[in-house]
């Protein structure tokens, strides 16, 4: 009577299986968001370091090269969340506004926003494909033990110059 019972109820061993699977996944979004916050500090810090002159100046030609194509992307989301907002509430807003039958809706507004936002990333991915390049020869040196050591020179390296994944990685935001 009593196994029975432990066989149907919630906290069979399989529930506490289940809920374990579930609390290891938690703690590794966890610890990736740990890592991620440490990356996003660690930046923060070293762009503080720099002096208010070269931190102004890199942030007038960034803000100057991607403001145009930022502000357009922003105003199409923002007019795509009033769209929606008038239609959620009921508002005719192509009588308020006096349009004719053929004007876009919400989600064509948002279609547009998003590939204008879609090619502002694919932009700044080309322009990083150097340095995500240099990001996978780092991340294959630590992950397999190279660090700090001339074992990539080796023609049975994993992490050398032959590796097929730096062509991979530098022509992958070209893909998009």
């Amino acid at each position: 009577m009593v196994g029975s019972f432990l066989k149907s109820s919630p906290f069979s061993r399989s529930m506490f299986g289940t809920s374990l699977q579930q609390a290891s996944k938690h703690m590794q979004v966890l610890v990736v968001l740990l890592w991620i916050s440490g990356c996003c500090k660690a930046a923060a810090d070293s762009v503080m370091r720099t002096t208010a002159e070269t931190r102004s100046h890199l942030l007038y030609e960034t803000f100057l090269y991607y403001n145009p194509l930022l502000l357009v992307a922003g105003m199409l989301w923002l007019w795509g969340i009033n769209l929606r907002v008038f239609s959620a509430f009921k508002v005719n807003y192509a009588k308020v506004f006096d349009l004719d039958g053929t004007h876009l809706m919400w989600k064509g507004i948002w279609m547009i926003a998003l590939w204008i936002t879609l090619g502002v990333l694919t932009n700044i991915l080309t322009s990083m494909a150097k340095v995500l390049s240099d990001l996978e020869r780092a991340a294959c040196r630590m992950f397999h033990g190279q660090v700090a050591t001339l074992s990539w020179f080796e023609p049975h390296s994993t992490c050398g110059s032959h590796s097929i994944w730096i062509p991979c990685v530098l022509a992958l935001p070209y893909v998009f």
